[in-house]
């Protein structure tokens, strides 16, 4: 039994516990009640198009204005219990931008449960949420994770960080439950004319898409003394692509950007035809850990085809070997990265095993794969929808910043485009466009997977 001195100690804690609710519940109703939308989010807020993109500057609260949109719709209830997402590039830039805000404006009730640790939010049936419903920040990093769960409001942050598959294969299905019919908010500041340009765009091609561009010296968010020193102060670059929202200006430190967006200009990016008598040359580039890439190849007249492509993540050679079989390629050629270890155990002696035999490109540094792979670039053609990952992928693949040295690093950011650059480098760097022998396959009699006869 417990004492009286225990009994009086729990009473206090439950007592302190309900005091701090209570305080945190008033001050989330204060923020609540206090933040009024400027007009540009107002007009957002209210349109009812299911898909829209807002291309906004620098500090005019797109994040702020996101999570309102996402907490209307729990609010909204309906049939179905409502779950909202909240896709970032990294869990950790959902988490430093967006958490924060959830919590304030979601505030703190009995019916309301928090998971710091997958930041989730789990609220039951009451008078504000009708239906209760499901709130959780997600990172695109392992997109493919997410499938199988229905969507009623996703909000995708930094839209050009995000592969564009994350939301073309796995969320735009997700969005398609019946009944929900689910809505789409696409957010953020461009990096040249990517992803983000091409859904901004799609305003002028559906009725069901609705979009926004309001730059900093438009808008009157940012004192004009601040913004006059801003504009003196910041590299004319970053000026333009963070303040004014310019398409026309490429990601900082990007290797392929001018050449994507003159494969884009010269339509190079287009609907490509697979031609089933032509053999196939496929690339494979290994990520850090279990991620890899292949893109597939043909020859078309003066131009290769890339046509086809793949990513798995956290994946097997066995998956992937039954992936690329189930394609029906004829596969000629399979090239692998000429730094490739050699040897018992690795990854090279693994898809061996298995019956593919990976032939290795040139050894190149680093900078000398960029140099090979640049000029390569314009004998390329691309298919939009199936490399849509691959041509954003080349696109944003970027060099790292360093803020010390004030200079870009010989190396590149480690992200999601690694593995399709990468994939394509090994291409280009193995390529030989006077090469008379392309349909002359490469014979492996152990090969698992379908090989020119």
């Amino acid at each position: 039994m417990p004492t009286e001195s225990q009994i009086r100690s729990r009473e206090r804690r439950r007592a302190e516990r309900a005091a701090k609710a209570e305080a945190e519940q008033e001050l989330s109703e204060a923020f609540a009640a206090s933040w009024q939308p400027r007009p540009i989010q107002a007009e957002i807020l209210g349109a009812n198009e299911r898909y829209k993109v807002a291309v906004l500057h620098r500090r005019a609260g797109k994040t702020e204005m996101a999570v309102k949109w996402l907490v209307d719709g729990l609010e909204e209830g309906g049939e179905k219990m409502p779950r909202v997402v909240y896709l970032g590039a990294t869990l950790k830039s959902a988490k430093n931008i967006a958490w924060s805000m959830v919590r304030a404006r979601l505030g703190t009730s009995k019916f309301i449960k928090y998971n710091d640790w997958d930041l989730s939010v789990e609220i039951d049936k009451c008078k504000r949420f009708p239906s209760g419903g499901h709130l959780q920040l997600l990172s695109a990093t392992n997109y493919q994770n997410h499938r199988g769960v229905y969507v009623s409001r996703l909000v995708l942050d930094e839209v050009d960080l995000i592969p564009p598959s994350a939301f073309n294969a796995v969320f735009r299905p997700a969005l398609a439950d019946p009944g929900i019919n689910g809505k789409a908010l696409f957010i953020g500041t461009p990096l040249g004319r990517g992803h983000l340009f091409d859904r901004f765009n799609n305003a002028d091609k559906s009725p069901l898409w609705a979009s926004w561009l309001l730059n900093a010296e438009e808008s009157g968010l940012i004192e004009a003394e601040e913004l006059a020193d801003l504009k003196a102060t910041m590299p004319r670059e970053d000026y333009l692509r963070e303040l004014m929202v310019d398409f026309d200006v490429a990601a900082a430190g990007s290797f392929y950007a001018k050449q994507m967006n003159a494969a884009k200009d010269s339509g190079r990016i287009m609907p490509l035809v697979f031609h089933e008598s032509e053999p196939v040359t496929a690339s494979w580039y290994f990520g850090k850990r279990d991620d890899v890439v292949v893109t597939f190849w043909q020859k078309s007249g003066k131009f290769v085809n890339c046509f086809d492509a793949i990513w798995k993540q956290q994946t097997d050679i066995d998956e992937l070997i039954e992936e690329i079989d189930a394609r029906g390629f004829v596969i000629s050629r399979h090239i692998a990265p000429g730094d490739m270890s050699k040897g018992p155990g690795t990854r090279l002696d693994q898809a061996r095993s298995v019956g593919v035999r990976l032939k290795l490109a040139k050894k190149l540094d680093f900078m000398d794969r960029i140099y090979s792979t640049k000029p390569q670039l314009s004998t390329f053609r691309f298919d939009a929808e199936k490399c849509a990952d691959v041509i954003e992928g080349l696109r944003q693949y970027r060099a790292e910043y360093d803020e010390l040295k004030r200079t870009y690093e010989e190396h590149p950011v480690n992200d999601w485009t690694t593995g399709f650059a990468g994939s394509v480098e090994v291409f280009a760097t193995d390529y030989n466009p006077k090469r008379s022998d392309w349909s002359k396959p490469i014979i492996y009699p152990t090969d698992r997977l379908k090989h020119a006869a």
